[in-house]
């Protein structure tokens, strides 16, 4: 789970989940994972307070973790690319380990009419030794039997897992709203009612804490298990 996508994050949920319900099935590892997506249901404007995206917005996030010291640029592109007939936002991530470039990624997001930010897909680039090494992690929706899922609800929902992605074997990544009125202090500032989710991936082991602050978005990740690092928002800036 350690890598660029995370910060906007992204495995299994059952039943059948309808795009634009406020509502999700309860969780059960072994039930199919399957969605209805109507484009029309879906938009650009990306308005809900978890994420608070909007074009030429960019978050810087830095810290300590087991790969290094970590820096990672999430850039809200004014591009978009077509994934399942809904037109996405891209949103380049780009992270740096100990000063060298690892990962870069452009990452498909849509806003449900509910709300509900869902993620369709991703192109990632890794590199090593200032090369690229692999694009191992690329997944787009309906493609190859991958599924998108919801990053972030507009009304959390404490306890209930949900999907972030689905692509068998690949991206299966999961989150658990816990909390939503936690206080949380970064190098950009102090942030109160935050949302505090729990995420963890099926086919990777490992677990993080993530802390989401209203009208700003992701502020704090955390690994609590299979390795050990925090990042944290340190600046914001917009084109």
């Amino acid at each position: 789970m350690r890598n660029a996508k995370t910060f906007l994050l992204v495995s299994t949920m059952c039943g059948l989940v309808v795009a634009g319900c406020a509502t999700s099935p309860s969780y059960k590892e072994k039930t199919p994972y399957h969605v209805t997506i109507v484009p029309s249901e879906f938009s650009t404007d990306l308005t809900n307070p978890y994420l608070a995206w909007t074009p030429g917005k960019q978050m810087t996030y830095e810290g300590k973790t087991d790969e290094g010291y970590e820096k990672v640029v999430v850039h809200v592109t004014a591009d978009t690319k077509i994934v399942m007939g809904v037109t996405c936002v891209v949103v380049q991530d780009t992270l740096w380990v100990d000063g060298e470039m690892a990962e870069s990624t452009a990452d498909f997001f849509a806003q449900a009419k509910n709300g509900d930010v869902w993620y369709f897909g991703e192109e990632c680039k890794k590199f090593k030794d200032k090369k690229l090494a692999s694009t191992e992690g690329s997944w787009e929706a309906g493609v190859n039997g991958a599924l998108p899922g919801v990053i972030v609800h507009a009304v959390p929902q404490i306890g209930v897992p949900h999907r972030l992605e689905y692509l068998a074997g690949i991206a299966e990544d999961m989150a658990e709203a816990q909390a939503v009125n936690v206080s949380v202090t970064v190098p950009y500032g102090t942030f109160t009612n935050c949302m505090q989710t729990r995420d963890w991936s099926l086919v990777e082991s490992g677990l993080e804490r993530k802390y989401y602050s209203p009208g700003v978005g992701l502020i704090e990740e955390e690994t609590v298990k299979g390795g050990w690092g925090k990042i944290k928002l340190t600046n914001i800036t917009k084109e």
